[in-house]
């Protein structure tokens, strides 16, 4: 993924890992999308079905998935890798 992925490619890539994790076609039909905004800024998106729900936190560009108990069951990094160091 890009850099600076979008709202729509996060969004698309938190529906099929939900999918993934058991989300039904109906749950995410009715996927909730929330906005944690701090002094004017927005600092996460929060993805909810029934089962399971995700957050995405902009500022360390992460992903985490968690089922209903709070579990974490994924994380996915939005960051590219860093370039291989070579030896001097």
């Amino acid at each position: 993924m890009a850099s600076s992925p979008t709202a729509d490619q996060v969004r698309q890539l938190v529906r099929k890992v939900l999918a993934q994790l058991g989300a039904t076609p109906q749950e995410l039909a009715a996927l909730e999308e929330h906005l944690l905004v701090e002094q004017g800024r927005c600092r996460a998106r929060s993805y909810r079905t029934p089962r399971l729900w995700a957050t995405w936190l902009l500022d360390v560009e992460l992903i985490q998935f968690y089922d209903q108990q709070g579990r974490m069951l994924r994380t996915i990094s939005l960051r590219p890798p860093a370039p291989a160091r070579r030896a001097a």
